[in-house]
């Protein structure tokens, strides 16, 4: 959770607090540098203060106590500066550098071996922050310290005095009373960074049983949809059924007399928009009573599955052939053509049916009338159509059968 810190706090329990409720690490950091602040000016502003007291009628003790001031006046600044979270903490970490440096080069006479102390302040308020910025600083300005006392204090004396004494005692008490708050800070990372990955480990849980669960719902959703998907196949098969049983014959597979009609309305409405001129034929096959009364009716039903393959056979593929009846068909002949054209050619059909049917050991022979009305000549509607057509075909039975006759005014009457 990122809290936004709105001024900084004035207690150090209330910088505490925000680190606790945060997993920021740009708000932690950034409370870790008020804490550096906090301890840089309370270590300045007592230094500057006791070091004018004991030596202020040393012109040099005065001006480092305003040096002390002015690095004191820069930690109070800091917070107040709008940069960026990592520029404030090099440049803290620079501020705390120069004290330890200045502490070793100037006040040494005052203090002694206690900069060591003051040095170890450093490290633990540098080691118990979450970036190694301040500790790599402070481990470089020890570092300088150490050459330089080897170098230029090791040879000057040193009298441990009131002064020593005085100061390496407020540096342990500093250290006892700021350790519990150091203890406090530690322990809150720790409980941050706990809480951080028991809350990780527990969205991992979570995460994996949404996982599982997202899974067992895709396979019962995958189960569904090949369910559904079976169901809506079964209906599209039995829709296709429905509509071949409403519009094809079930025995010879030709379609039935519904689909003949819609077609003949289709053509009929295409005569208003463009010239359209087609053959309403019926045939009806002579003979068949007896058929089925000699030989049964199951010869009867492959007789005329027979009879309708070889009316397919001969017809033209732009014609249509249909069975609207028992022993009746009716041929559409789609094409504009001349009354003698259609008689050769419906002579043709009529001679390849007298060939003989073969059905088991069964021999037959037969023939088949035809009755032909032309459109528009013999009728604009397919009523008129399929009365003049029905016409034809009984004038053809009363003819003899076996033959072929157009429709005339006569037969009307």
């Amino acid at each position: 959770m990122k809290i936004k810190v709105k001024k900084m706090p004035r207690t150090i329990p209330g910088i505490i607090k925000i680190i606790n409720e945060s997993n920021d690490m740009d708000t932690i950091e950034t409370m870790e540098n008020y804490i550096g602040c906090y301890y840089g000016v309370l270590i300045l502003l007592i230094g500057a203060i006791v070091n004018f007291m004991l030596h202020h009628e040393l012109k040099s003790s005065v001006l480092d106590s305003v040096f002390m001031l002015l690095l004191c006046s820069c930690f109070v600044i800091t917070p107040y500066l709008k940069l960026k979270t990592r520029i404030i903490t090099h440049w803290i970490s620079v501020l705390f550098s120069v004290v330890l440096i200045f502490v070793t080069v100037r006040i040494y006479d005052y203090m002694g071996p206690a900069i060591w102390t003051v040095a170890f302040l450093n490290i633990i308020i540098s080691s118990i922050r979450t970036t190694r910025v301040m500790l790599n600083y402070v481990t470089v300005s020890i570092l300088f310290v150490s050459i330089y006392y080897s170098l230029v204090l090791s040879r000057i004396p040193f009298e441990y005095g009131t002064e020593y004494y005085a100061t390496q005692i407020f540096l342990i008490a500093f250290i006892v009373v700021i350790t519990p708050f150091l203890h406090l800070i530690n322990r809150t990372h720790y409980n941050r960074v706990n809480h951080m990955y028991m809350t990780e480990v527990k969205q991992r849980v979570e995460l994996e049983k949404m996982y599982h669960d997202i899974a067992a719902t895709h396979a019962e959703l995958r189960l569904k949809y090949d369910e559904l998907n079976e169901k809506n196949k079964e209906l599209k098969r039995n829709e296709e059924k429905l509509y071949h049983m409403a519009h094809y014959d079930l025995i010879t597979e030709l379609p039935n007399r519904k689909t003949i009609m819609d077609r003949i309305h289709e053509l009929i409405e295409e005569s208003k928009t463009k010239a359209v001129y087609f053959y309403m034929v019926f045939i009806d096959i002579d003979s068949f009573k007896k058929i089925n009364d000699t030989m049964g009716h199951h010869v009867g039903d492959l007789f005329i599955k027979q009879a309708a393959d070889r009316f397919k056979k001969n017809i033209d593929k732009e014609d249509l052939i249909g069975r609207i009846g028992g022993d009746e068909f009716a041929l559409v002949i789609q094409r504009n053509l001349r009354r003698e054209e259609a008689l050769f050619y419906l002579d043709r059909i009529r001679m390849e049916f007298i060939k003989p049917f073969i059905i088991g050991d069964n021999k037959i022979n037969t023939s088949a009338s035809f009755g032909v009305a032309a459109f528009p000549a013999d009728g604009v509607n397919h009523s008129e159509l399929v009365k003049n057509a029905d016409a034809a075909m009984y004038k053809a039975k009363e003819l003899g059968k076996n033959n072929i006759q157009f429709f005339t005014d006569s037969m009307e009457k």
